[in-house]
């Protein structure tokens, strides 16, 4: 990529001066020394000056003042003059001739005697021997500093171009040497909307990366215990005088234990498959509510639905995962609660929010971030992803997920989706 910019604008310094060239050719090779502009370079004025004078003393007075124009003069012979550009002057007053590629002459012819003036050679794009920028015209001048402009620019261009490239090759290699860390400055010239992207990309790299690691030690501790025990149990189950019945017991437990603990990693690695519809989540809360009630032996709890509007409503999700998300996050209000479990919902125009209350002691404010994390407890029991898999679901469907302290006086877990 470096390279076919530097290219393309060496090429386009080089086509820039092959046009400024051609063009220039052209523009001399058709300059021509008109009547008009003649007798504006005073070619008909030294003539009729002259022509006042006697021969013999017009060489003298052409000396004199010569000076006072822009263009050469000199009084040759007939005979001179065809001889030097084979010119038949004839019986012609005034004669203009082109006597090489860009070169012109007049010659004009004195009536009393055969001597005849000759104005020129000159090329009729800087008509005089001195140089007079207002006869020069503003093309080849201009011309000039333009491309002399295109080219200190084009240059500076691939400069700028060629070290702006340096600089991102030394940061792709520390990227590629383990330094995730490096980011492209900014204010790279010509690199802004990309060093942007490429540093977007790189924290992106860096952060899945340290998620990964993470992930990967909390894997092999959370694997460790279970199996240390297990490994345990096998070894005592030999001895005599000890329950074996309930080491075989303990090992079952441990098994389903990592079984559990499997089936939660999976779920949490792989990204959900998310298919929306609109629906009453309703139904699927009360049916969350119930089971876990049921399964935690908590049927006495006061359990309520608080709806703050008598509007019918829907939100836009997959019911599955939403069922997932309100399995998870009732179940856990059950088992902190003591006495009352409130799901409120409130509706602010764009989302639905579902509120889930418990009267329990709470969630410290330096943990409600960290239960999000993969295998943060506050308890013993459990596999620390629930959470961490509600966070990802809420994620997919670019909701809003807070924990605050609920009116209840324990914790509540706030979830906004998108309303249908």
């Amino acid at each position: 990529m470096r390279l076919s910019l530097i290219r393309v604008q060496l090429i386009s310094v080089l086509c820039s001066w092959a046009l400024f060239i051609i063009i220039i050719i052209l523009y001399f090779s058709n300059s021509t020394w008109s009547h008009d502009k003649a007798k504006k370079d005073g070619v008909f004025l030294m003539y009729d000056t002259l022509s006042s004078i006697t021969p013999d003393k017009r060489e003298e007075a052409l000396a004199k003042i010569q000076d006072n124009f822009g263009i050469p003069f000199s009084i040759e012979t007939s005979s001179q003059v065809e001889s030097l550009w084979n010119i038949d002057v004839g019986t012609n007053t005034v004669t203009h001739h082109r006597v090489s590629f860009n070169k012109h002459v007049y010659v004009l012819t004195f009536l009393d005697s055969s001597q005849v003036l000759v104005a020129g050679p000159i090329n009729p794009a800087f008509p005089g021997r001195t140089f007079y920028p207002h006869k020069v015209g503003v093309f080849p001048l201009g011309g000039v500093i333009g491309f002399l402009g295109i080219l200190f620019f084009s240059l500076l261009n691939a400069f700028l171009i060629e070290s702006s490239f340096r600089k991102i090759e030394q940061v792709n290699q520390a990227i590629l040497e383990g330094d995730l860390s490096t980011r492209i400055d900014e204010k790279t010239p010509f690199m802004k909307e990309y060093a942007v992207r490429f540093n977007e990309m790189a924290m992106r790299i860096e952060q899945l990366i340290q998620e990964k690691d993470e992930l990967i030690q909390a894997v092999s501790h959370e694997f460790g215990s279970p199996l240390s025990r297990i490994r345990l149990h096998l070894s005592l189950i030999h001895q005599p005088n000890d329950g074996k019945k309930q080491r075989l017991h303990d090992i079952a437990e441990e098994l389903d234990r990592l079984d559990e603990l499997m089936i939660e990693l999976m779920d949490y690695v792989q990204p959900p498959q998310v298919n929306t519809q609109a629906f009453d989540p309703i139904h699927i809360i009360k049916e969350s509510a119930e089971l876990a009630l049921l399964d935690l032996n908590k049927i006495e709890l006061n359990f309520e639905i608080q709806h703050h509007s008598n509007t019918h409503f829907q939100i836009i999700a997959d019911p599955k995962l939403f069922q997932r998300v309100m399995d998870n996050l009732i179940r856990n209000a059950v088992e902190h609660t003591n006495k009352q479990l409130v799901v409120e919902i409130v509706d602010n125009q764009e989302h639905i929010g579902i509120f889930v209350h418990d009267d329990g002691i709470g969630i410290p404010k330096e943990h409600r971030d960290k239960v999000f994390e993969p295998f943060f407890r506050l308890k013993s029991d459990g596999t620390g992803l629930g959470l961490a898999i509600v966070h990802r679901i809420v994620e997919k469907h670019t909701g809003l997920l807070y924990i605050d302290t609920s009116f209840l006086g324990g914790a509540v877990v706030q979830v906004f989706w998108q309303k249908g």
